[in-house]
C-alpha cells in the first residue's frame, strides 16, 4: 500500500497522545530496578497483544554468566520470570529486517521519593526511567499503534526488543543477540536529543579498596585515615579524567562534545564508627 503523507501520520499520532500517556504512567509507575524487571516486560507484553501485536517473551538462560562478553554484578539475581521481551511486525517478504531496541530496566530513584509515581505536567511526563528508556518504549508502542491503524504491510520484519539488565552493562541485548536475533539494521533508542549516535565510547566500572591504619580519635594523627587517602584517589582520578578528555580530542564523531569520557565516583563506604580514623574506604564508579 501507498504510506500516507506525513501531516496525516502526525494527525493521528497527536489523536493517540492519551493513549500514549495512558500506557506511560502505567509503564513508569512500576519500579523496574535490577532484578525486578518481570511485572514491567508482561505489562509491556499485554499493551501489545491487546492491540493484535505479536509479542513474546524470550527466556534467558543461566548460562549467559560465563560469556565472556557479559557484565557480572555484585548482586547475582537468578534469571527465572525476567524476561526479554520481542515485538515483531511484518511478512515473508524480501525487504531488509530492521531491530529497534531499548530496556524497561531502571536505576533506583534514590531520594526522588515520587519517582515511582508519573505525573504529566504541561505536556510532560516525569518520572524515574522516564527518559531512560521509558519514553523510548512509549515510542516503539506508538509506532506499532500508527502501523496498525494505517494497514502497513511491510516486506521485511520490523522487530522491537526491550530488553532487561541494560543499566548494568548490556546483558539483555547479549542475551538475545546469543539466541541468534539479528537483522540488518538495528537503532538503540535512548535519550540523545533525537540526534544520531554512530558510535559509542563505550564504558567500564570499577571499585576499588584504599586501607588505612585504624585507630581512637584520641590518637587520630597516629593512624592512617583511609577517607583522606580516598580524597586523594579520587583528585588523581579526577586528573585521569583530564588526561583522557585531551586523548578524545579530535575525534569526528564526539568533536562537539567538551567532555566525551568522564570519569565519575558513584558510591563510597567508609569506617565503621564516627570515634575511629577509618582504616578502610571503597569507591566504585566508572
Amino acid at each position: 500500500m501507498d504510506l500516507p503523507p506525513i501531516a496525516e501520520v502526525m494527525e493521528v499520532a497527536r489523536r493517540k497522545i492519551p493513549v500514549l500517556e495512558e500506557f506511560l504512567l502505567g509503564l513508569v509507575g512500576i519500579p523496574s530496578v535490577y532484578g525486578h524487571e518481570g511485572e514491567a516486560q508482561t505489562y509491556i507484553r499485554k499493551s501489545f497483544e491487546k492491540m493484535g501485536t505479536r509479542a513474546r517473551e524470550v527466556p534467558i538462560g543461566e548460562d549467559l554468566r560465563k560469556d565472556p562478553e557479559y557484565t557480572h554484578s555484585e548482586d547475582t539475581v537468578p534469571y527465572d520470570g525476567r524476561p526479554n521481551l520481542v515485538i515483531e511486525e511484518g511478512g515473508e517478504g524480501f525487504g531488509n529486517s530492521l531491530i529497534l531496541n531499548t530496556h524497561s530496566d531502571v536505576v533506583p530513584a534514590g531520594s526522588w521519593e515520587d519517582g515511582f509515581n508519573p505525573k504529566v505536567e504541561d505536556g510532560m511526563l516525569a518520572g524515574r526511567g522516564a527518559v531512560d528508556c521509558k519514553g523510548h518504549v512509549g515510542a516503539v508502542f506508538l509506532l506499532f499503534e500508527l502501523l496498525e491503524e494505517f494497514g502497513v504491510e511491510l516486506s521485511g520484519k520490523l522487530y522491537a526488543q526491550v530488553v532487561i539488565e541494560e543499566e548494568i552493562g548490556g546483558n539483555g541485548s547479549l542475551s538475545l543477540i546469543r539466541q541468534g536475533y539479528i537483522a540488518d539494521g538495528v537503532v538503540v533508542l535512548e535519550g540523545t536529543d533525537l540526534t544520531v549516535c554512530p558510535a559509542n565510547r563505550g564504558a567500564l566500572w570499577f571499585k576499588a579498596t584504599v586501607r588505612g591504619r585504624p585507630v581512637h580519635m584520641a590518637k587520630k594523627y597516629e593512624g592512617v585515615s583511609a577517607i583522606d587517602k580516598s580524597i586523594d584517589f579520587i583528585r588523581l582520578l579526577y586528573d585521569y579524567e583530564g588526561r583522557l578528555a585531551e586523548g578524545s580530542s579530535g575525534q569526528p564523531l564526539f568533536s562537539e562534545y567538551a567532555h566525551p569520557v568522564q570519569v565519575n565516583i558513584g558510591r563510597m563506604n567508609a569506617g565503621d564508627w564516627p570515634a575511629t580514623v577509618p582504616g578502610t574506604s571503597v569507591l566504585e564508579g566508572g
